[in-house]
């Protein structure tokens, strides 16, 4: 609920099944985020991104032959938009990397 009380931006992933059924479902949350950069464009502001991918399952693990145990490979789309939309915004970036065996 504090995420919400500070108006802090929330994203709604759609299944592929529900894009089938209402594509117009499709890039929502890009738009989503775009508009959300716009918003806090001249707002300090810190963007957290976590890049672990969609949902995990068995299946989709196996068709990216993720190295990873309990993970599927880190996805950078959100934060190429995040870039693009921000530009000269953003000053600073700071990765933070945890290791999994």
């Amino acid at each position: 609920i504090a995420w919400w009380a500070l108006d802090f931006p929330f994203m709604q992933r759609h299944t592929k099944d529900q894009i089938a059924r209402n594509p117009s479902l499709k890039g929502r949350d890009i738009e989503a985020t775009r508009a959300a950069c716009e918003k806090f464009r001249f707002t300090p502001v810190t963007i957290f991104n976590f890049m672990e991918g969609t949902r995990f399952t068995p299946a989709k693990q196996s068709a990216q032959k993720s190295p990873y145990r309990h993970l599927l490979k880190p996805r950078a789309g959100g934060t190429a938009v995040v870039l693009e939309a921000m530009g000269d915004s953003l000053t600073t970036m700071l990765d933070v990397t945890i290791v999994y065996p």
